[in-house]
């Protein structure tokens, strides 16, 4: 039965009839045609079949006609779909359950267009990626678009072999349009599928359907790509090769190739320019390259500046083809005599502009890699025995955890994050209080995610933060109270990681730990009515401590609660206003985690408590 249709129409839902292989190129389609449009100067036609609705509906004036196939189903087997991630639509014909010796033709046809001097028909469009004997024709109607007898005149026939498995500029089909410039015409894209003894047509995808003139290959857009996900993890005075990520190379056109001669960039965000010595461009089409192919210059070079300003441009001579977006690599060198301290340099760079085919092109967006601690090879206070001294001024410390060694028995499990057996990487602070008082360890300004434990001399835990609140991965011990002449150790890590080889560093940072020592003070107005110290020891097993401060006359309830909230210990105390030390027996309670909470005033404190036994 031959059927006409219109767009825009309504089918039954394709996936209904899609087979477990079809669900599999579908998947492939949806991977690959997310590719964005180029806009030309001349473009006599073009559709993208973007900003459809979800009933599948072909853009105004096209249509399509189904000849046989289906296996009695007449819908018609052209209709837009969108991959499930992805935002770009196209139209589609199908895989099609057959039977051997049925005639199963899909046509779509166009709006009616007009081609100018120059014109080509270009059109995005793959095949199945398993080859099923299908055919592909283009022909042209110079009257309307009545399928099939007006379209008497065959453009083109296309194999399987012939047809891409990929959609992408350096995939698109070109057609010379010129015996038909001043012409109306329509065009139709017929689908031929194969229906011998497989049963299984293949399909055909069509994007970004133009008539305009061809162009020469240009870059049309440049963005900074990072390395690795951020934040970055620092990166080491005295490697060789020190890569923050790459300038991807938007590529479009349709023949010969661009000439690359000039990128400008900025260096926004670098703290210390002499720190740079040299920087050097390689251009790749590979997006993953070792250090050894820099370091042996196995990549071609683009170009190279020493000493470079805040704002600098690298020239090179180099043609790159229309084969995918290829990759600038950028690589920079630093002074290695430099002794550095805390605060480390920071780098960063962003891309201004750039030269293809003699003309100068502005990114469409502004992208940066984002701040690089560049940190010295080793870590001064990385083991539990080297230890820097924290004073009772209020400072701020720096070091990094970036090669910082692992010590088993020191780099244990910290209570608050129990991620088992992991390589942690800590650097160690300690502190002798001269007087009883309380004391504040802040990580906010890291730039990782971060772990603060306090232990004592003997590794016994008294304090640890993961997380300062859900969505945050900074860390922060505040107001733990600490006694006179007790020395203490503040231990700075990051999460820890499975590997023994250098992938073991990628969550390391810089630390940067704002930390403040003092004794409560303050005017009655000013204290809260209710405080409840950090409890110590934490974990405990028979006896714990806390600081109940207090701002006027009162009663107030101590609760020891289970994580579901039930109460196994009640204390009740009758107070006055100033702080008190209060101690509880948990001796009989079980091994676990527990909340101690502390209620008076309309208000409540709680904080979290370890019993081990």
């Amino acid at each position: 039965m031959q059927q006409l249709y219109s767009g825009p129409h309504t089918c039954r839902p394709w996936y209904k009839r899609l087979s477990r292989r079809a669900w599999l190129l579908f998947i492939l389609v949806g991977a690959l045609a997310v590719a964005s449009h180029t806009t030309y100067a001349q473009q006599t036609f073009f559709e993208d079949f973007n900003n459809r609705d979800y009933a599948f509906s072909l853009p105004p004036g096209w249509t399509v006609w189904q000849n046989g196939g289906g296996i009695g189903d007449p819908s018609p087997s052209w209709f837009v779909d969108r991959p499930g991630l992805g935002i770009n639509q196209y139209v589609l014909s199908p895989q099609e359950a057959t039977k051997e010796g049925m005639v199963d033709e899909d046509w779509l046809m166009t709006p009616q267009i007009t081609p100018v001097a120059g014109d080509y028909l270009m059109f995005n469009a793959r095949r199945s990626f398993f080859e099923t004997g299908d055919m592909f024709y283009v022909r042209i109607s110079r009257t309307d678009a009545r399928a099939p007898e007006s379209f008497t005149e065959l453009l083109k026939a296309y194999t399987e072999a012939e047809m891409p498995r990929s959609v992408g500029d350096e995939y698109k089909l070109r057609i010379d349009l010129s015996a038909y410039v001043g012409v109306p015409i329509h065009i139709a894209f017929v689908h031929t599928a194969n229906v011998g003894p497989e049963g299984e047509s293949g399909i055909w995808l069509l994007d970004d359907v133009e008539v305009r003139p061809m162009q020469r290959v240009y870059i049309k857009d440049a963005i900074l790509r990072q390395a690795t996900t951020p934040p970055q993890p620092p990166v080491v005075q005295g490697r060789e090769v020190i890569i923050g990520g790459a300038a991807e190379l938007v590529m479009a056109g349709d023949y010969d190739e661009a000439n690359l001669t000039a990128m400008t960039f900025s260096l926004d965000g670098t703290t210390d320019l002499s720190f740079i010595k040299e920087i050097i461009f390689y251009q790749t089409p590979y997006e993953l390259v070792t250090n050894d192919d820099f370091i042996n210059e196995l990549v071609p070079r683009f170009g190279s500046i020493e000493n470079p300003g805040q704002t600098f441009t690298i020239t090179g001579d180099m043609n790159i083809a229309l084969t995918g977006d290829p990759y600038m690599y950028i690589r920079f060198k630093v002074d290695e005599a430099r002794v550095l301290a805390f605060p480390y340099p920071e780098f960063d760079i962003n891309l201004v502009s750039y030269v293809v085919n003699g003309v100068e092109y502005t990114p469409s967006v502004s992208s940066y890699f984002g701040t690089i601690d560049i940190v010295p090879s080793s870590v001064f206070n990385d083991n539990f025995a080297n230890a820097a001294e924290l004073s009772p001024v209020s400072a701020r410390y720096g070091t990094s955890t970036m090669m910082a060694s692992y010590e088993p028995e020191y780099d244990s499990v910290v209570y608050c994050h129990n991620f088992g057996d992991r390589r942690v990487h800590s650097v160690w602070y300690y502190f002798v209080p001269p007087q009883d008082g309380i004391i504040t360890v802040d990580l906010t300004n890291s730039r990782f995610n971060t772990i603060a434990a306090i232990v004592d001399e003997n590794m016994k835990q008294l304090a640890c933060s993961d997380d300062i609140a859900d969505g945050q991965t900074r860390s922060i011990i505040s107001d733990f109270p600490v006694t006179a002449g007790r020395k203490i150790y503040i231990r700075v890590s990051d999460l820890g990681s499975p590997w023994d080889n250098d992938n073991q560093y990628d969550g390391t940072g810089v630390v940067i730990m704002d930390f403040a020592y003092g004794r409560p003070v303050g005017t009655e107005d000013e204290k809260p009515l209710l405080q409840l110290s950090e409890p110590f020891p934490n974990p405990t097993s028979h006896t714990v401590s806390f600081d109940l401060a207090t701002g006027r006359p009162g009663t107030v309830q101590v609760y020891l609660r289970d994580l579901l909230g039930r109460a196994v210990q009640t204390q009740e105390y009758t107070v006055g206003a100033g702080k008190r030390r209060v101690s509880l027996d948990v001796s009989h309670a079980r091994s676990g985690m527990y909340i101690l909470q502390a209620d008076g005033y309309g208000t409540h404190a709680t904080r979290k408590l370890i019993i081990a036994h």
